[in-house]
């Protein structure tokens, strides 16, 4: 900054070490030479005295370098803020549910439409995997896609198995989501919809 008030006058090392008499002439000289030539701050002319390129002029707080950047306002006077969106998504809940206890019903999972019969699969399976408190549309949303590659959509499952009486399936409320267990009349239909499947017979 000390530089910055020698231009526009180049200007050689010995008026330089006058204009800073605080500083020593021995820190002036391998400053010029070396860090600041070699950063591309000062450049020489061809009498070997020193000045700012424009271009380094141009970067400078000229006014006054000590005060950092005003930040950029709007036109109502008030400091822009940069908002980050939250881009997180809630991800379905995951049902644990042992392979050997469903492998057997890819087949009847696998098949489109029925979305009944298979979410009521699905209860089956967890109940028979020990999930006595029933389990959510959600996991069941989340077990049909990543584990069977034949998802239904959450609110289907919920608009089907919400619709049906208790006496299909159970449900309680817990927080924000309903969670169902499978009943009687629900075994039922699983079975026929499995012995249908079995027998080949268009679901």
């Amino acid at each position: 900054h000390q530089l910055n008030n020698l231009w526009p006058e180049a200007s050689s090392v010995s008026e330089i070490v006058k204009s800073l008499p605080h500083i020593p002439e021995g820190t002036i000289k391998p400053t010029l030479s070396q860090q600041l030539k070699n950063e591309g701050l000062v450049s020489q002319d061809d009498q070997s005295r020193y000045f700012i390129p424009n271009h380094v002029l141009h970067g400078l707080n000229l006014e006054n370098p000590s005060t950092p950047p005003t930040p950029q306002r709007n036109t109502s006077g008030v400091s822009k803020k940069t908002h980050v969106k939250n881009t997180s998504k809630n991800t379905a809940t995951k049902l644990d549910l042992v392979r050997e206890s469903w492998e057997k019903y890819i087949e009847p999972l696998d098949h489109p439409g029925n979305y009944l019969e298979r979410s009521l699969l699905v209860l089956k399976i967890a109940k028979d995997n020990g999930h006595d408190e029933g389990i959510s549309p959600a996991e069941i949303e989340w077990f049909l896609k990543e584990k069977i590659k034949r998802p239904i959509d959450v609110k289907n499952i919920s608009y089907v198995l919400g619709k049906s009486s208790s006496a299909v399936c159970d449900r309680e409320k817990k927080g924000k989501s309903f969670f169902y267990r499978i009943m009687s009349e629900g075994e039922r239909i699983v079975e026929k919809y499995l012995a249908n499947k079995l027998e080949g017979k268009q679901l």
